[in-house]
């Protein structure tokens, strides 16, 4: 609103505190930080007489319409209360019905929060108060707001001292002049007790006091960005997004003597996670006991360094959602930090998938030593595309450590870059691919007529066809074959190559092979091709329906296996997740105990049992006992003995 709606002269005979309250650049960083940790929209400091309230500076996001220079009867606001008493005034909830009468000319303005503590100067004069009002109650009589309150005002109650004092011969006094900022009580206290990051810095850039909240930030004591090449690492950004110059820092600029409001920042720490700041800074032009400067009297820096709080909610939201993503993914997502050569995995899928836990693949060398020999040399040359800033999606095959089983991975590899656009971190996606059956069909005939016939009908049924003129040369590439079913014709090939099928089988490969051929009236010649490791034998000729179906159930098979196997694999995913307390719990279910009896041989009360009960069936993502029976028995957890 406008003073002059006050009835009050609008333009009164300033006093020299008023006009020094003004110039204290300090004030409107105070008002911000009071706004945001008391969550009221309005506050002020106010010069405050018997017959009047007379704004100096104001923070107003509430809409109230009070602005520097606003002038009240005294009575209208309880600061009133506050001069005359001397001593603070707090309200959290002043009812619905109470209103600030005469504050516009149009009517009225309520309050239902209110905030006001003295400001007092060293010689026990009331110049005013420091106060904040809100539309909405407010819990405000806490020790850290009444703290923080009381520490802001006798600040200001200072500053206002300081330019009471005679004036140092300097160009330019933008603040108060202390013989010692650092050695200052009450800015020390002030900076100590802020909900927010704080410190005051020499000229050099070396904080002389910082608070708990920043020192964690600061890298050796110096100010955010000094040291751009150090950590923790800080970017600063322009209203535009583009990336600030140094000597636009809100530390430079202060130096210079300007007031720097929110700066926005982002800060990375050393394990790599970031976090988006708002720095300001405040010119404090005075002496200093800077043993580092060059004469001891160089300006100081105050700074205040606030998360941005909208940022940081969605950052939590979003790891959250990210979480809850990755603990329900069958991918492996991974992290790999490039000077560290040190690997972090963000879910447990390394177990079903590589079968081992992480602690066993710690870094990105023991992660390639699981590579298949031949493919490690272009998983190599891959990373460091990724390292140039590409990201790239690859396919090798690997050789999983607890049972030589192997794996085709289908894996997205891609950058992460620093603010200042250099590569530190590589993020992965692999997917175990083995399962993946799809509908392919690797096709052994050396008859050229009967592998074009053969072709024929299986593209017709729609399966994609890869054709070996000798069985031979199916054995040469099987291990980096996707899973799918071999058709080997032995009429042409002989006998032997039902060696082919022995070494698929022995090699684990999800390869089953269906051979079809001529008996000759050899009634064992079927039996010998199952011993050596065919899923199945057809007579030819052989109806195409028959040998279509023959096919569709080698495949259906191999799904079935896949699954079981992911099935087992995840069962002793959850059960090694489960504490030796949960174990045990389920030993004694699946031995049919009940909560009573298996806490009578745990030595446990039912009730504790039950609570255990209750996480094991999470854990193994089970509604129903038989679900966590069948989890476990593919494990291969065994029941308790005795209950």
């Amino acid at each position: 609103m406008n003073s002059s709606g006050t009835g009050l002269d609008a333009n009164p005979d300033r006093s020299t505190d008023v006009s020094a309250a003004k110039r204290i650049a300090a004030i409107p960083t105070m008002l911000e930080i009071v706004c945001r940790s008391t969550g009221l929209g309005f506050a002020a400091v106010a010069q405050v007489t018997d017959e009047t309230w007379l704004a100096c500076q104001v923070r107003d996001d509430a809409g109230f319409g009070l602005q520097a220079d606003t002038v009240l009867r005294a009575d209208a606001m309880p600061c009133w209360e506050v001069r005359r008493h001397r001593r603070p005034v707090v309200i959290d909830d002043a009812g619905p019905d109470t209103e600030m009468l005469g504050l516009s000319s149009s009517g009225s303005l309520g309050f239902r929060s209110y905030m006001s503590f003295p400001i007092t100067m060293p010689d026990g004069e009331i110049f005013g108060t420091l106060c904040a009002i809100g539309r909405e109650p407010v819990a405000l009589d806490r020790p850290e707001i009444t703290g923080l309150f009381q520490q802001f005002s006798e600040l200001i109650g200072h500053l206002l001292d300081a330019q009471r004092q005679p004036p140092v011969p300097r160009p330019r006094l933008e603040e108060a002049e202390f013989a010692s900022w650092e050695r200052n009580e009450p800015l020390r206290a002030l900076i100590e007790h802020l909900p927010v990051g704080a410190g005051l810095f020499g000229s050099d850039g070396q904080a002389l006091v910082a608070n708990a909240i920043l020192q964690p930030l600061l890298s050796q004591g110096r100010v955010p960005g000094a040291d751009p090449d150090a950590a923790p690492h800080w970017t600063g950004y322009a209203g535009d997004g583009t990336v600030l110059d140094p000597r636009d820092h809100p530390f430079a600029r202060a130096l210079r003597g300007d007031r720097v409001p929110r700066t926005r920042f982002h800060h990375r720490g050393d394990d790599g996670t970031g976090r988006w700041t708002r720095i300001s800074g405040v010119p404090l032009r005075g002496t200093t006991d800077n043993a580092r400067t060059r004469n001891g009297k160089e300006p100081a820096v105050l700074l205040f360094v606030e998360e941005e709080r909208e940022a940081e909610e969605t950052r939590r939201a979003s790891d959250e959602r990210f979480r809850r993503f990755a603990e329900h993914s069958t991918n492996v997502l991974w992290l790999a930090d490039l000077e560290s050569r040190r690997l972090t995995y963000l879910n447990h899928a390394l177990r079903r998938v590589w079968g081992v836990a992480p602690e066993r693949l710690p870094s990105l060398e023991s992660w390639l030593e699981t590579i298949h020999s031949d493919d490690r040399d272009s998983v190599e040359r891959t990373l460091e595309r990724v390292w140039d800033g590409e990201a790239v999606v690859q396919e090798y095959r690997i050789l999983r450590p607890s049972d030589g089983a192997v794996r085709r991975i289908r894996e997205t590899v891609f950058p992460i870059a620093r603010e200042d656009g250099r590569v530190r971190q590589l993020g992965g996606i692999a997917e175990d691919v083995a399962g993946h059956t799809g509908a392919r069909i690797y096709l052994v005939d050396e008859d050229a007529a009967a592998r074009r016939a053969l072709l024929g009908l299986l593209q017709r049924a729609g399966y994609e066809v890869q054709v070996f003129a000798k069985a031979a040369a199916l054995a040469e590439v099987a291990s980096a074959l996707q899973p799918g079913c071999v058709i080997l014709d032995i009429e042409t090939a002989g006998p032997e190559s039902l060696t082919v099928a022995k070494a698929l089988r022995a090699g684990r490969l999800a390869l089953p092979v269906l051979v079809i051929g001529r008996s000759q009236g050899d009634v064992g010649f079927g039996v010998r091709a199952m011993k050596a490791g065919a899923v199945d034998y057809l007579e030819k000729p052989c109806e195409p329906a028959v040998l279509l179906t023959a096919v569709s159930t080698a495949l259906a098979e191999l799904r079935t296996d896949t699954e079981r196997s992911h099935a087992h694999d995840d069962a002793k995913l959850r059960i090694a997740a489960l504490s030796p307390r949960e174990r045990e719990v389920l030993e004694g279910l699946l031995a049919g105990g009940t909560n009573k009896s298996i806490g009578r041989a745990l030595g446990l009360s039912p009730r504790t049992v039950e609570i255990h009960r209750a996480r094991v069936m999470e854990a193994l993502g089970a509604r129903t006992l038989p679900e966590a029976v069948l989890t476990a028995a593919r494990a291969g957890v065994q029941p308790t003995e005795s209950q």
